[in-house]
């Protein structure tokens, strides 16, 4: 018996709708399949993490970000007791009395105190001009006189820069204490401002031409503080008081500007 052709096509077409629908329900499976693999896979991460303990963030301290650790070669016991000795002449520790990262911020009332070292005996009449200024009868303390030649030269060995410079520049003058008919600065003042300083802890840089060194003081104004100058003493660099009533003042100035 023979099958009509239409009924024949529709025979031979069965096998192809099957397997149609065997592949897109084998997708499906698969697709499913997938599906439940990263569901259980994001829940077994989600329960590591759980499991994770936290951890809770370090922030630095105030002491931490106030003391870095020093670079460079550690200077010896020996090294920081001839540096002690340096800072120590009366040529020198008055640059340890001003917070300064520029020459010209230098107080140099405090550097010529006590005359630097390279003060000299007033002449009569240099005493008679000061008193006179001052509207005194007589002296009440130490009278010296500091040519301006020999301040010059000595801030010009320290800071690179004569008095002249060290003026022109911005910084402030010792104008009050200079009389114009000898070139010269006169001063009447006691030892009031000479501290004792001694070198703690310092390092050299890798060239070994600079030196940072940290110091501490007997007295309250000035308790510890941080210098630079080169290595063979002859010059400074910078100096910043780090603790100390000085550093009041300091912030009396900011709030008064």
């Amino acid at each position: 018996m023979s099958i009509p052709k239409k009924i024949s096509n529709y025979l031979l077409m069965i096998p192809v709708i099957c397997g149609l629908i065997f592949c897109t329900g084998c997708g499906n499976i698969n697709e499913s399949t997938q599906d439940m693999e990263e569901s259980s896979l994001a829940e077994s991460d989600l329960s590591a993490m759980e499991e994770l303990p936290l951890e809770v963030p370090v922030l630095e301290t105030e002491n931490d970000m106030a003391e870095e650790p020093l670079t460079g070669r550690p200077l010896t016991a020996e090294e920081l007791q001839t540096y002690t000795e340096l800072i120590q002449q009366p040529s020198n520790y008055g640059f340890l009395l001003s917070d300064w990262d520029k020459p010209t911020d230098i107080n140099l009332y405090e550097v010529f105190y006590n005359g630097a070292g390279i003060s000299r005996d007033g002449t009569e009449a240099e005493i008679q001009a000061y008193l006179e200024r001052n509207g005194q009868d007589e002296l009440y303390t130490d009278f010296f006189v500091m040519d301006k030649t020999a301040v010059s030269n000595l801030l010009l060995e320290k800071i690179g820069l004569t008095y002249d410079e060290f003026v022109m520049k911005g910084g402030r003058g010792m104008e009050e204490i200079y009389y114009a008919e000898t070139d010269s600065f006169c001063l009447e003042a006691g030892d009031t401002n000479y501290l004792i300083f001694e070198c703690t802890d310092g390092v050299a840089n890798e060239e070994g031409t600079i030196v940072t060194l940290y110091y501490e003081g007997e007295y309250s104004w000035i308790e510890k503080g941080e210098v630079r100058m080169w290595a063979d003493g002859s010059s400074f660099r910078s100096n910043h008081i780090l603790k100390g009533d000085f550093l009041n003042t300091l912030q009396s100035d900011a709030t008064a500007q």
